[in-house]
């Protein structure tokens, strides 16, 4: 990745840390960054969102970018290693802007036709979405960058998304044959660097 990490045994270093900045760990510098710890030599991380081209978020930032065919379009090939060479491209986009990790894929499921977020998502079916979002990932990571496919899980909700208050409750079995079945596909294809959750 962007910043090299060195071989220190992660257990010692977590106890080396402070709770405040364990606490900023787990928070961003600004939209597009995680903090580090310079007194511990732990770098920020930049990342970037990947919808349809790389592009990192904030008002200054530089928006410039090749732009792919969105999601949708992408599920409609059904072809895996298109979709691998793919994230080889978002790779070398996110290495353009200084990005560490690339946010993406998405891979919620296409649940409503009017859903206004479809065009960021695959498909309907689990197993296409998860296979071909295993694809792009393991194309980003063979460039020496991290992905974070997204959201987990159950993302679809188009009523007051901006005021954090959505609730998103399927029973069991669509919860478990459709939303997490493709996570669980993604899963077995590739080892994503990390997950954003919904």
């Amino acid at each position: 990745m962007g910043s090299q990490v060195d071989d220190r045994d992660f257990t010692t270093l977590l106890s080396e840390l402070t709770l405040e900045e364990k606490i900023t760990l787990l928070s961003g510098r600004d939209f597009s960054t995680a903090a580090g710890v310079a007194r511990l030599n732990i770098p920020p991380i930049r990342v970037a969102d990947s919808i349809a081209g790389v592009r990192p978020s904030g008002i200054t930032a530089d928006l410039t970018t090749a732009c792919f065919p969105n999601t949708a379009c992408l599920g409609s090939t059904w072809d895996a290693e298109l979709l691998g060479r793919l994230g080889e491209r978002l790779a070398h986009q996110g290495r353009e802007k200084s990005a560490q990790v690339v946010l993406g894929p998405t891979i919620n499921i296409h649940r409503d036709p009017r859903a206004g977020r479809n065009f960021e998502c695959f498909s309907e079916d689990p197993l296409l979405s998860g296979q071909l979002a295993g694809a792009i990932v393991n194309g980003i990571q063979s460039q020496g960058l991290g992905a974070c496919p997204k959201h987990f899980v159950c993302n679809d909700s188009e009523t007051l998304r901006h005021f954090y208050d959505v609730d998103a409750s399927p029973d069991s079995r669509p919860l478990r044959e459709i939303y997490i079945a493709a996570w669980q596909h993604l899963l077995r294809t590739s080892n994503p660097t990390g997950v954003m959750t919904a």
